[in-house]
Order: C-alpha cells, then sequence, then structure tokens
C-alpha cells in the first residue's frame, strides 16, 4: 500500500496530464498500482495490526506503582521482584517500559513557573566555588540578588562558614541601602545543620538563628534538590563566571583583592546593564525596591568570641593553627575574639593581651618574638654547672673517682634563632 504522500503525487500527476507509464516510472510502481489508485476517491487508509501481547502486561501496573514509591529504582531490582511474582521474561522489556515513564517524570519536575516576588519581599542567597588561590586556599563567592529588581552583591572569601556568611549578607545589606522581608537558601551547611520537611521542623545554626531575629527577617528553605527554586540567583553566578571570575583567574591573589574589584564591576557592569527579563537596569528598579533603610536598624555585631587555653608554650589552639601570646599567660585562661576580616584579639580578663591576623591553612605555629623572649632569656639564664676539674677521657680516670650526675637540659636550636630575631626591633611574625 502507497503512502499518502503517493497518492497525493498521482492525483497530481495525472490532472497535469502526465500518462500512466511515466507516473509509474517516477515513483517506482507499476501501472496497475497507478490505475488502482486513480480509480479510487478516497485517499489510502492504514488499518492497525494488533498488538501482540506482551509477557510484560501482568506486570505493567505494579512496575507503574513501583516507579511513584520509588522514581530511581534499578530495573535489575524490578527484574528480581517481577520474578517472585512470576514474570519469565526478559529484563530489556522492563527497562523499554520503563525508560519513557522516567523521561516523562523528568519531563514534569523540570517545569518551572517564574514567580515574580514584591519589591522588597525576598532575597535570594547562594554559594559557589571558583577553584584556588595561589597560596591553595578555596576560593568561594557568596551570592544575593534582590528578587524584584535583580540588583546584585557577591562577597569572595576563603573559608565557607556561617561567620563569613554573615559578613556577607551584612555587606550586601549595607550595598543595597536595605534590609528585605524575606531570605531564600538552599540546604547548605552554613545555614541548616539539619533539613526538616519545612523550616519548622529543621535545625538552623544558633548563630544564623539569632541574625535573623536581630533583622527580623522570614527563611525560606528550598525543596531538596529543586535548585530552580532560586533561579534569580543561579543563573547571575554562571553570568559572574563568564563576565568577571574567568577572565581575572590568576590576577587577583586574595579574597580582599577579589572583593575590591568584583564591587567595580557590579558597579559598572553588572547592575547597570538591561536584565533581560525586566527590561530595566537593576540599579534604576533598586530605588523602587522598598526595603527597610539599614540606617534605622541597630547594627549587628559579627564578631565572636571563643575560650581556650593557654599551653605551657604560650601558644593556644585556634581554627586548625597555634598562635602566641605573651609568656606571662602561660597556663591562663583566655578568651578569643574573632573578627570578620580575619583578625583576632586574645583577652584575659577584659585586657587584650594579643593580635594576630589569621593564616589560612593548618597545622602552623604562628609566635611574635617579643612574646616568648623574656621566656627565652629566663632559661638561658640558668646555665648548668660548669663540669668539674679532672681527665677528660673516662679511661684515665683515677681508680675510684667517678663524674658527678649533671642534671642536663634538652633544648630545640630553633630557640636560638628566635632569641636573635627577639633583639631587632622591627621583627615580622616568625612562622616555624
Amino acid at each position: 500500500m502507497l503512502t499518502l504522500e503517493a497518492w497525493v503525487d498521482i492525483k497530481s500527476m495525472h490532472r497535469q496530464g502526465r500518462s500512466i507509464r511515466s507516473i509509474a516510472k517516477e515513483l517506482g510502481v507499476s501501472r496497475n498500482t497507478v490505475r488502482r489508485y486513480l480509480r479510487g476517491t478516497q485517499p489510502p487508509s492504514y488499518e492497525r495490526r494488533a498488538k501482540r501481547p506482551s509477557l510484560l502486561d501482568p506486570f505493567k501496573d505494579y512496575l507503574r506503582k513501583r516507579l511513584e514509591e520509588k522514581p530511581e529504582i534499578h530495573a535489575t531490582v524490578l527484574l528480581r521482584e517481577l520474578r517472585e511474582r512470576g514474570y519469565r521474561g526478559q529484563i530489556t522489556l522492563i527497562k523499554d517500559f520503563i525508560r519513557p515513564l522516567r523521561a516523562e517524570r523528568r519531563r514534569l519536575e523540570d517545569l518551572a513557573v517564574r514567580f515574580e516576588t514584591s519589591p522588597g519581599e525576598q532575597l535570594q542567597v547562594d554559594w559557589s566555588e571558583f577553584g584556588r588561590l595561589a597560596d591553595g586556599r578555596k576560593l568561594y563567592a557568596l551570592a544575593l540578588v534582590l528578587g524584584w529588581s535583580r540588583m546584585l552583591f557577591v562577597y569572595f572569601t576563603s573559608r565557607m562558614v556561617v561567620q563569613e556568611l554573615l559578613y556577607g549578607l551584612v555587606q550586601g545589606f549595607e550595598y543595597f541601602g536595605g534590609v528585605p522581608k524575606t531570605l531564600l537558601f538552599d540546604n547548605a551547611k552554613t545555614v541548616v545543620l539539619r533539613r526538616g520537611k519545612t523550616v519548622e521542623d529543621s535545625t538552623l545554626h544558633p548563630r544564623f538563628l539569632d541574625f535573623l531575629g536581630h533583622y527580623g527577617l522570614a527563611l525560606r528553605l528550598c525543596r531538596i534538590r529543586r535548585a530552580q527554586t532560586k533561579g534569580k540567583v543561579e543563573r547571575p553566578i554562571e553570568y559572574l563566571w563568564g563576565s568577571f571570575v574567568y577572565p581575572n583567574l590568576g590576577r587577583y591573589q586574595s579574597p580582599a583583592e577579589w572583593n575590591r574589584a568584583v564591587r567595580h564591576w557590579l558597579e559598572h557592569v553588572a547592575n547597570v546593564r538591561i536584565h533581560a527579563t525586566t527590561r530595566e537596569r537593576p540599579i534604576d528598579r533598586l530605588t523602587r525596591e522598598g526595603l527597610v533603610p539599614i540606617a534605622s536598624l541597630r547594627p549587628y555585631d559579627l564578631t565572636w568570641t571563643e575560650p581556650r587555653k593557654v599551653h605551657k608554650d604560650c601558644h593556644f589552639s585556634f581554627e586548625g593553627n597555634r598562635y602566641s601570646v605573651p609568656w606571662q599567660h602561660g597556663h591562663a585562661a583566655v578568651l578569643v575574639r574573632r573578627y570578620p576580616e580575619e583578625r583576632i584579639e586574645v583577652e584575659r580578663d577584659g585586657e587584650v593581651i594579643a593580635t594576630h591576623r589569621l593564616r589560612a591553612g593548618k597545622g602552623q605555629m604562628i609566635t611574635l618574638p617579643d612574646h616568648v623572649a623574656g621566656l627565652w632569656q629566663r632559661t638561658l639564664a640558668k646555665k648548668p654547672a660548669a663540669p668539674p676539674p679532672g681527665p677528660q677521657s673516662l679511661s684515665t680516670t683515677p681508680a675510684g673517682w667517678a663524674w658527678p650526675e649533671l642534671e642536663v637540659e634538652l633544648r630545640d636550636l630553633a630557640i636560638y634563632e628566635q632569641v636573635a630575631r627577639a633583639a631587632a626591633p622591627s621583627c615580622p611574625e616568625v612562622t616555624p
């Protein structure tokens, strides 16, 4: 049986005066076939053959139910379950049946409705990692996007921790000039310690909860594995990578340098371009965003303290490294106050006894020479007793005479270098 298209061609060529022979030759069919189709007034119809029953037919409802319960269940598991229920076919039939069902499920899951928020309603927040710095530290970017105006702010850091998150949020509020009503987050561990079905059922970081309470912010969490919920910040991250980060890889060596550079990019590129969705510049829409003015709110204390114990070597441990204090405070209990700008102060009884710049990495000992110079001077002042006069070789020691027992102190040779450096008036920090 010819196709409908061939039937139309036969009718058309015949109306043009073509002979049956020439029509048959061009279409590659017999002349009788051409005559038969010319005699007919109705186009050819197709009768679908009756579908042969499949060995899988009795089990299809069971497969649909299992895929609804466990969408990612493996075909081998389904084969084992069907074998127990009397199935005698092969796994190929199962795979062919579930493949379109899974494709349809993925298609429906990928459908997304663009939710437009009211002015001042929502700020979407997301972390992203952009490789490593020259010193080996990872480079993270905290991206903030206002849902209505699409105003963007970016904060770079080497530590994806709650303290840096709060510092970045506060800087973002100051950049926007105000605070929104709601924060939309994914399930990052900087915020969510344990994920529940709702925000109320989830366990949030106590420091972050304090932050929300201070500003009167509501919190929304994205559905698990549904990053599209915060698509307004997901797409700007791709834009940030292509337009700013990738062209400048290797150019900036610290988060501070990246932050200075990205501020210029935000003000002269990202927030002054015409947005593809709003058809306006984000900086222009910001004036109509209606945020709560930051100047009307009490500043949030971004410092935090942790108690520490000073060891006998006049050092204490903090975030994987050891830092010195003046030797007089050995064995003392101190309070370490951490500042967002990678700085710590050490307090004892309300008095600041030491200040350090935080070091990247772990396992380092950071020693200020003036902290330990007095200790080494006291140590060196304790000179061992001079050896008694007498022979220099035990082989010539008179009979019955023995060397007196001396108290021997073991010293690391590095201390002499430290003492020498302590004598210089402007010694830098020493990192053994």
